[in-house]
Parts: C-alpha cells; structure tokens; sequence
C-alpha cells in the first residue's frame, strides 16, 4: 500500500495562513489581468483602427506565435493521454482525463487567440461551409474541429466509465456537477452483465480512438508547422525541418506544462504522486533534449560554412545577433533550456517542487522558440530596398510587440487559467484528497478506467496492432508532412471565381466629360505648334500630359455612378464580347496623335474589350531604361485607388551599382505581377483571392478575412493591409468624402466607415491593374502618369499590341522567373545585379 507523506500538525498550522495568502495574492493577479486583457479584447473587436504594431510587411505579430504556442502545447497534453491508450503506459492512467481537459483548453484558447488576430473574424466560419483544401490554413482548421470533437467524446467516455464504474463519488469536484453527469450518462441497462460489457466496449473504444488522435495531434500540429513550410520562396521556413520541429516541439511544450499543472492542483501528494512526477520529469528531461538538438541544427546548418542562402543567414544572424538577440539567448536558451535542464536533471528527479517549477520554465519559455520562428523571418525585404522604396510606419520591417497586444495574449492566458481551475474544482477530473485510493491505479479491487482486466488478453492483442499501425501511420504522416504542398494540391477544389465588378456609367456625364478632353486636347496641341522656349525636346512632358488628361478624365463620371451591375465572374457575360455603353460618345483624336503610345495602347484597349474576357491576357511591361524614378506612377496610384496608411500598390525601388566617382541608378517599379500561377490564390483559405478569366489576380473584399496568409506567401511582397486608418485620422473637421472608399472594382461603397470593421478596412490589398478603368475603357492610373513612357499595357494575346511587339522585340524578362509563377509583369533594360538578393539598395 502506497504511503502518505505525514505532515507535522504545527508545520500545517503556518503553512496554513501563509497559503491562504499566497492565494489570495494570485487572484488578485489573476482579476487584474483578466479584467485588463477583456478591455484589450473589447477593444480589439471593436476599434476601428488596428492597435498592434504589425506592418504591411511584418504582417504575423505577437498573436500567431501564440497562437501556435498554445496550439502546439493543446497537442503534447493529449498525446500523453494517447500514451496511455495506444501505449499501455499505467504510471499515467490517473492523469488521462485532466490531460484531455488541459488539450481542451489549449485549443480553445489557441483558436481564440488566432481569430482575434483576424481582420475579420466574424468571416472565420467561411472555412468550414465554403473552404478551399488546397490552403494549408483551411486542412488545419478542418482537422481543429475534428480534434475538437476527440477531445469532447473521450472526456464524455471517460466519465461515462466512472459512473458505470462507481467511482464518480471517489473523485473531485462539484456534487451537483457529478450527480448531472451520473443522470445524462448512466447507461439504461442496470443488470451487472450488461454494465460489465458496456465498459468493456468503452475500454475497447479507447484504442481506436487513442490510435487516430495520434495521428490526427501529429497531423494537426504537423500542419501548423507546413503553414509556413509550405511557403516555398520563404528560405527560413522552407524546410522540411520545420514540421518535424512542430511536433516535437508540441510534446516537449505540452508534457511540461501539464506536468507543471499536476504538481499544483494534483490533491494527494503520496509516492504514487512522487513516482508519476518522477516518470513525467524524465519525459520532459529527455524531450528538452531532443528539441534542443533540433533547433541546434536549423540554426547551425545555414551559417557552418556562410554558402547557404544570403536570406537565411542574415536571418540567423538577426535571431543570433540582431533585434532579437535577447528572446533566443535570455528566454529562449538560457529560461527555456539551461536552467530548466539542470531542475529536470536526475539530481532533482525525485522532488516533485522542483521538477514542476523545471516544467514551468520549460512549458512557459518555450514560448520564445514560437516567437523566434515566426517574427525574425519578416526581417528582410523578398526585393531588396524595398523598404526605402515607400516611407510609411506600417511598410517597415522592425516589430515590437504593442502593450495593447500583450494585454490581448494575458487575457487569454488568464482565461485559459479560469477554465482549467473552474474544471478541477467542478468536474470529476482528479480523486479526493482525503480519499484513500486513486482511481485507474487498480488498488482495493477496483480496476483501472482504460486498460482494466476485462478481456485482458484480446485487448492487448488489438493494443499491439493498433500500437504498431499507429505508428507507422505517424511515420507516413510525418514524411507526407514533408512535402505537405504536393499532398494539398492533389486535393485542391475547383476555384469559384467570385466578386463584384461595376458594368455601368452614366452615358449623359461621359458625354458631357468626353467633350471636355477633347476641348482640352485640341488646346493643348494648338499650344505644341505654337513657337515657345524647347524647354524640354518636343515639349513631351506636355503632350504627356495631354494624353493623360485623355484617359483619366472619364474617371470624374464615377463620381456620378448611381447603380452597379454587379455579377459573378462565373456568368456568362463574361464569355461574351465587351460592347461600348448606350450613349458612349468617342473622343476626337487630333491629326498626328495616332503615333502616341498612349493612343495606340487605348486602340489596342479597345480591341481587347470587345473579345470575351477569357481571351485576353492583361500585361505590363516597364522599360526600365526610360525609367526616372520619379514616383509620379506611385502618386497616382495611391490617388486613383485612394489608397489608406499602410498601403502600397506600385513603390519604385531604387538599386544603386559601382562606386564613386562611377556610380549608376536602377529604378525598378514593382506593381502586382499577376501571376498564372498566383501564390497568393493557393493559400487563400476562403477563396477571396482569386485569378480572373482575363488574367488579373483580384480579392472579393467582403470575403476576406484578413488572415495575411497571402501577403506572407508573395514573393514580390506585392501585397499589403488596410489597417483602418486614414490620413485624415486626427483633423479636426473631417469632411465626408474623407472616409469613402475607393473606387477599386467599381464597386459602389461609399463610405470607408469609422465606426465599425466594414470592407474594405482590414482586408489584404494589392495591385489590380485599375480594374475599375479598364472596364470603363481606360488605361491603368499608372500607365498615363508616367512622364518618361516607361509603362506600357495591353492584351498578350493580341500579336498586333504594343506590348507583345515589345516583348517579343526588345528581349524582355520577369522577376524571380525561376519560382515557376509566371508573372505577367515584363521588364526591358533590367540588369542582373537588380534582379539578385541582397544588392545594396538606397532610397
């Protein structure tokens, strides 16, 4: 028989108010943080304006490693309870249902956690009745709710053993709770035999059920490691290390935190306590083990001889050596392995104090290897200079976490703390203190709530099976794992091209400006045949000019738009011929204004609408020979698509080659490159990104919900947020047309509101070639702006277009080519040393 540990009634007489102390001190703690953190969530769902320090380019902040912390930790607790079921580990068996109970709350608060980092989270549920399974993100959460649903089950199961068992009175928590249990899930047959074969059956179940949730835990968290592993062109996370770190990382995290949680709640401290804690210790010693090798070699392989990849080596030196210096060295090295190490060590082994205070720092610190893996690999640009391309606080790539953030992360520990208290003090989740034997342990009679005696020798047999295919089934799941994007594209769905596009103007106002540009025109090419000083050779900046006002003029008739056709791109109008608007006059071009290249592209424009829209293809070429990096093209897109802080569609990066005194200049716009094969329509989890038939990449704004999974996968980082912000944001008399949206799509939403999350605020963002103007007959805001001519637009599939003649004829190429995107974006006159990384870049 198991001895208590005698405790000296004078030693219990002190012990006692100072406990009653130290309680009361950590509910107060525990109040004030919950409290605290409930006003940040409140203020999270509510704010108009993001209260996070997270940029357009550090687009994943505190919030997802916490996510993925919570999750990872969710994951260890239940695979201990699958150590007993599918392992026969009967050290163990006690601590089964509070481990389910701590997995549960794990998830809980980790899908809290993630849908709070959500612009959108009300457009989560999207994911389940309309998901896209060749998004990574979609299978994980797919996979949550089926965990989920484990979870709940083997706890019904467990207390439905208890009340068939009789040992529900044995065990802790609320008398009113118990009785409820013992009504709903006693079974309604009482003659002995059938109770006997009823726990008998739920013995059984247990090993099917211990099998696949080990392999769904492994696929899960496997998952959330393939997250970012599965983003190809991002050197840090693409490796095939990556998942296989996730899950050990989710045993090591998970084992000690619930160790750290038995040795404070658990309610009898005998030997049989001291001998579990002593086992767990050991679990967690050796795990601390094995993901210290682990990180070990992530790091250590790209630097050991510096020829790896300039982007991960300069990302290894930031964790090592750069702004996060003090999370991997401080938390993460030395609170997370070193001293945790030493307290977990056979010296301590048998002291259960110190192995829960060990597991503590091991569960709490391992926090810092999340942060590590996910924060420091935004820190560099995919384009080089791309941060001095367009100066905005949020288009910067530096990332502290705000106070407002880490008021979010306490409230939903603290919530996490509530839950798990308020189960051990109203569930059956743990025996009595005062009773003398512990259930599951076999002592007194009773027999154990899992592995028990009855049909002992088949059970074990169907264990060995079911032990062996488990296990081999894990081992598929974690090579699949490995190359976990080959295995989502086989299970891709068909895409639904969605999303609203205008189809009207009003025929009356186009007239009216139509005839205004030609006045103007008309005047301004008098003024060209006029004798003045050539300031500039042929006066191109006029003409310029002039042809500007010819395709940007019709824009002032959206002002007046009072309906919108709006249809799905899977109508058939769009199969049919583009045809020109009821009363769209046809402006009267001037003689000799036919060999502009504004005219000819208009012309060309014109040819491409009137075929159906799946047999065009929309592409740019920028000359970057004639380009003079003067931004006007930035400017103007930022006016035309009234673009908010934090957003950027066409910055102009600038690479500067040789030295003084032979110093040259490269300008490199870089607009969305439209890609056949788009990264950003892979991931997107609920299909709001996607490829439309004419060949440009759109977002249905009110589809999205804001994950940034699609800015993290461009290789361009052609992509950004609205944060909700305005620059008007502080004025004192804000007019009413400062908070419209802009005219993106032509979708009619006029106001931007301030009052509430609406589309588009908090939606990822990009280039969509003016989309809007195309429609209407006009050229992208960027192509008339350019004052050199360096942008050029058009239909490939037109031979007789400018931009074929010019990709065919002056030996045009395309950015990071080798990534197999295919982007539609063609540059002439690019040298090699701008398309290399880490080129030294100026703004």
């Amino acid at each position: 028989m198991a001895s208590e540990r005698i405790e000296d009634p004078g030693q219990r007489a002190v012990n006692g108010p100072m406990r009653g102390v130290l309680k009361v001190v950590l509910l107060v703690i525990w109040a004030a943080a919950f409290i605290i953190g409930a006003i940040a969530v409140y203020e999270q769902l509510t704010s108009p304006v993001d209260s996070g320090n997270t940029t357009s380019y550090v687009v994943w902040g505190l919030y997802v490693p916490t996510y993925m912390y919570f999750i990872g930790a969710s994951a260890g607790a239940f695979l201990l309870s699958v150590i007993v079921n599918v392992l026969s580990v009967k050290k163990l068996e006690p601590i089964v249902k509070l481990s389910l109970y701590t997995a549960l709350v794990l998830l809980i608060i980790a899908i809290g956690t993630i849908a709070l980092d959500l612009g959108h989270p009300e457009r989560a549920i999207e994911t389940l009745y309309r998901p896209q399974f060749h998004s990574v993100l979609v299978d994980v959460v797919w996979l949550y709710v089926i965990y989920f649903t484990l979870l709940l089950v083997e706890l019904l199961l467990l207390f439905r053993l208890d009340v068939i068992e009789g040992r529900l009175g044995s065990l802790g928590g609320s008398a009113r709770i118990n009785n409820l249990i013992s009504k709903l899930l006693r079974p309604r047959a009482s003659s002995p035999e059938r109770l006997k074969r009823s726990a008998e059956s739920i013995r059984k179940s247990f090993l099917y059920l211990g099998a696949f949730g080990l392999v769904l835990a492994l696929g899960f968290h496997g998952g959330v490691g393939s997250i970012l592993a599965t983003i190809y062109f991002s050197y840090p996370w693409w490796t095939t290390l990556l998942p296989i770190m996730f899950i050990a990382g989710a045993l090591f995290s998970g084992a000690a935190l619930l160790t750290a949680i038995l040795v404070v709640l658990w309610p009898r401290k005998d030997d049989e306590f001291r001998e579990m804690i002593a086992y767990l210790g050991r679990i967690v010693y050796w795990l601390l083990i094995g993901n210290a090798v682990l990180i070990a070699f992530d790091l250590v392989i790209p630097v050991w001889y510096g020829t790896g990849d300039p982007v991960s080596i300069t990302i290894t030196n930031e964790v090592l050596f750069g702004q996060y210096w003090y999370v991997f060295w401080i938390f993460e090295v030395l609170l997370g392995f070193i001293v945790p190490g030493i307290l977990l060590s056979n010296r301590f082994r048998n002291r259960p104090i110190i192995v829960g205070i060990g597991s503590a720092f091991a569960g709490i610190f391992f926090f810092a290897v999340r942060l590590v893996e996910v924060i420091p690999a935004f820190a560099v640009p995919k384009i080089p200079g791309l941060q001095y391309a367009y100066v905005d606080p949020k288009l910067v790539y530096t990332y502290f976490p705000s106070i407002h953030e880490w008021e979010v992360v306490m409230f939903m520990a603290a919530f996490g703390i509530g839950l798990l208290y308020l189960g051990y003090r109203l569930l059956p989740l743990v025996p009595r203190a005062a009773d003398s034997t512990m259930p599951g342990r076999g002592r007194g009679g009773s027999t154990g709530p899992i592995s028990g005696g009855v049909g002992g020798p088949k059970l074990m047999e169907r264990r060995g099976f079911l032990r062996s295919a488990s296990l081999a089934t894990a081992g598929f799941l974690a090579a699949v794992s490995i190359n976990w994007s080959a295995l989502t594209r086989v299970a891709s769905s068909a895409l639904a091209y969605g999303g609203q596009a205008a189809r009207a103007l009003i025929a009356r106002e186009r007239e009216r400006l139509a005839a205004i540009s030609t006045k103007i025109i008309e005047s301004l090419t008098r003024r060209e045949g006029a004798e003045r000083p050539n300031l500039v050779e042929e006066n191109k900046l006029v003409k310029a000019a002039g042809e500007g006002v010819v395709a940007v003029s019709p824009l002032v008739a959206q002002a007046a738009q009072v309906a919108v056709a709006k249809t799905d791109f899977d109508d058939e109008s769009w199969s049919q011929p583009y045809t020109w608007l009821p009363g769209q006059p046809t402006i009267q071009v001037p003689a000799g204004y036919e060999q502009s290249p504004i005219y000819r592209m208009m012309e060309d424009l014109k040819r491409a609408l009137a075929k159906p829209a799946n047999q065009r293809k929309w592409v740019m070429v920028i000359d970057a020979r004639k380009c003079v990096g003067c931004s006007a093209c930035t400017v103007a897109c930022k006016v035309e698509n009234k673009e908010p802080p934090g957003v950027v569609y066409r910055p102009v990066v600038v690479s500067v080659h040789g030295s003084y005194p032979n110093v040259s200049a490269t300008f490199l716009p870089r607009p969305c490159m439209q890609c056949d094969d788009p990264p950003c329509v892979r991931v997107c989890p609920v299909a709001a990104t996607f490829k439309r038939p004419d060949g440009i990449v759109a977002i249905d704004y009110n589809a999205c919900m804001g994950c940034r999974y699609c800015i993290s996968a461009c290789p361009y980082q052609a992509r950004t947020f609205d944060w909700g912000l305005n620059y008007t944001d502080g004025t004192p008399k804000i007019e009413y047309y400062d908070t419209w949206t802009s005219f993106e799509y032509g979708v009619d939403i006029w106001d931007r509101p301030v009052d509430s999350r609406k589309s588009p605020k908090f939606n990822a963002h990009k280039c969509h070639f003016c989309i809007h103007r195309l429609e209407s007959g006009m050229l992208p805001a960027c192509v008339t702006t350019c004052v050199g001519r360096a942008t050029y637009f058009g239909d490939l599939n037109d031979p007789d277009s400018l931009v074929s003649k010019l990709i065919r004829e002056q030996g045009a190429s395309r950015l990071k080519e080798e990534l197999g995107t295919e982007p539609n974006v063609y540059y002439i006159g690019l040298t090699e040393p701008m398309m290399e990384e880490g080129v030294p870049l100026v703004g």
